[in-house]
């Protein structure tokens, strides 16, 4: 426990540390420093993404390095309360009617939700991968053009819709126009991502059929809770 009262998480390592000159860049999307050069795979997002997560639920996250001996990286979130032992018993409880439940409510309970991204930039579909590995029970499908992006919604008629503005061969908002005259499709809650920001653009979106408007870079709190507001079956996440 902190001194002003939040819960510390500690994970240390003995690696090869890192300098207090690039401590900052730790927490900056797609920052690898320098091991993008090394056969160590990865994206340089997972600890911005971690770092806006803990801030979102009143946290804080923050790191202790020495060359040559390692890193400490640790994150302080407030304590839950609970008052009293019939609390307790209340957390058990969705337990115990899971184990009594017949097995085709099981299956139903445990149905991943879709939703497809159409996105060319391979990057921030990884980005997109990482944002929403924070939702539970959630299948993300992903298309590099509208062409397959259109296939894929007929195919599998996914719970909501990711759609970038700028695609190559034919713009989001056009997808989308094919998506709503589509019996099948025309039903799915779309949301627009666009580095666009100007009102006008996102006006034009909105006009076009999109519930929803984001834009980049992608605040990961606005996105998530935009997804949850369609696909509320997967708002069991804290964030």
């Amino acid at each position: 426990m902190t001194p002003d009262g939040l819960v510390r998480v500690t994970v240390s390592d003995t690696g090869i540390g890192i300098a207090d000159e690039r401590l900052a860049e730790l927490f900056q999307l797609f920052s690898r420093l320098g091991a993008e050069s090394t056969d160590v795979e990865g994206t340089g997002i997972g600890l911005a993404i971690t770092k806006r997560l803990v801030e979102a639920m009143g946290g804080r996250i923050g790191v202790h390095s020495t060359v040559g001996e390692g890193s400490r990286f640790y994150f302080d979130l407030p304590a839950a309360e609970v008052d009293d032992h019939s609390g307790l018993s209340q957390l058990a409880e969705p337990a115990e009617e899971y184990h009594v439940m017949h097995d085709d409510e099981r299956v139903t309970s445990r149905a991943s939700r879709q939703v497809l991204y159409v996105e060319d930039n391979t990057a921030n579909v990884r980005l997109m991968e990482e944002i929403l590995a924070q939702l539970p029970d959630i299948s993300l499908l992903t298309a590099p053009d509208a062409r397959l992006g259109i296939e894929l919604a007929r195919a599998h008629v996914p719970d909501l819709l990711l759609l970038d503005v700028h695609l190559p061969g034919m713009s989001g908002l056009e997808l989308l126009r094919h998506l709503r005259a589509d019996p099948a499709t025309s039903g799915i809650p779309a949301i627009a991502l666009s580095a666009d920001a100007m009102q006008a653009d996102i006006d034009q979106a909105i006009a076009a059929g999109f519930e929803r408007y984001v834009t980049k870079p992608i605040n990961i709190v606005e996105l998530l809770r935009a997804v949850e507001e369609f696909v509320p079956a997967m708002a069991n996440s804290a964030y």
